[in-house]
């Protein structure tokens, strides 16, 4: 089974959401990638809210991409979801 819960919150400057999703699909297969002690493969979920489209307020897009991770995790991880999606 998978352990963990680490989190860290990464804002990206002038990308709408079909890029913002391009930047995290390519995030996850690089994380994918990475090997640990004694094989173990490391996995992410990623929740995305985008300005202006998801709103113009920090806390509020904060609160949405938080939701969106959410939900990653509930559908079996190792993906990424848009709020809007």
């Amino acid at each position: 089974g998978g352990q963990g819960g680490q989190e860290f919150g990464a804002l990206v400057g002038q990308v709408g959401p079909r890029e913002s999703m391009r930047i995290a699909d390519r995030l996850l297969d690089d994380i994918r990638t990475l090997v640990v002690d004694n094989d173990m493969r490391v996995t992410a979920s990623v929740g995305l809210a985008t300005f202006p489209t998801d709103g113009t307020d920090l806390d509020e897009r904060c609160h949405l991409a938080d939701g969106a991770l959410y939900v990653a995790k509930s559908n079996g991880r190792d993906h990424a979801r848009h709020v809007a999606a």
